[in-house]
């Protein structure tokens, strides 16, 4: 298992490489002390503003999944 030090080495080569080609990721840049942070409701998929009435529709989802469809 990697020392914290060497972890952060590996993380920091890891965007490196990312950066030159092209990719970008926010979870290298997340703080691993805010990884049992839960999200809010209206940081989720089907997060809805406390200000909007009805319900939230998500659908179904995956492969197989048909839009406008309320069965899948």
């Amino acid at each position: 298992m990697p020392t914290p030090q060497e972890r952060d080495e590996m993380l920091a080569e890891q965007r490196t490489d990312a950066e030159a080609d092209g990719q970008v990721s926010e979870v290298g840049a997340l703080d691993p002390a805010d990884a049992d942070t839960p999200i809010s409701d209206d940081q989720s998929v089907a997060g809805q503003p406390d200000g909007e009435s009805g319900t939230v529709d998500e659908g179904p989802t995956g492969p197989n999944s048909r839009a406008g469809s309320d069965r899948n």
